[in-house]
């Protein structure tokens, strides 16, 4: 839905993952998107009626957000025009495709963390410091990147799929450990 409130231009967004080798991979930011989703009312960020939610679901649409840019046509969209219209040999990802597989970082000459990409999953980044180690070049185009660490857990549609509910208790604006498991968000 467009922010003017006319429902009659949606966009759905998804990523062409690409095989094999290319100089430069962009990786969306759409745990960040999600995060910042409002969508049936809850994102981490708002909730009703008890406050942010804990968990968000990959398996929403986008709807409205908090009122800052972190959707796809704010900043990723000029970079990809950009990209293509200057011909660089570029391949394109999703932060959790990162997070699930180190193998698409690999063979790159640069990696480009796009948009507002606020949010990041421990495997996600252990992946990208190694790149980095290996000898890829990396490209944050915003600040606040890899901020909040968040864990994934499987969709609860019935079907389990993994990676599809983000996870993230900010226990650090509680300044408390509010987080049931183990591992910090």
């Amino acid at each position: 839905q467009r922010r003017d409130g006319d429902a009659s231009s949606s966009h759905t967004i998804f990523v062409v993952r690409r095989q094999g080798p290319s100089d430069v991979l962009v990786q969306t930011s759409e745990m960040t998107m999600h995060a910042y989703n409002r969508y049936g009312g809850n994102s981490l960020y708002f909730g009703q009626p008890v406050g942010r939610s804990f968990k968000v679901s990959y398996n929403r649409p986008f709807g409205e957000g908090d009122g800052v840019d972190n959707d796809f046509f704010n900043a990723e969209y000029p970079l990809v025009r950009f990209l293509e219209r200057n011909g660089y040999d570029v391949a394109y990802c999703g932060g959790i495709d990162v997070h699930r597989d180190a193998s698409v970082l690999q063979g790159r000459k640069i990696f480009v963390s796009s948009g507002h990409d606020e949010y990041v999953t421990g495997a996600q980044r252990t992946n990208v410091t190694a790149a980095r180690d290996a000898g890829t070049h990396l490209i944050f185009m915003t600040g606040n990147e890899y901020f909040w660490r968040v864990r994934t857990a499987p969709s609860i549609d019935g079907a389990s799929t993994p990676d599809r509910t983000i996870v993230c208790y900010k226990e650090t604006l509680d300044g408390a450990k509010t987080d049931p498991s183990s591992e910090w968000t």
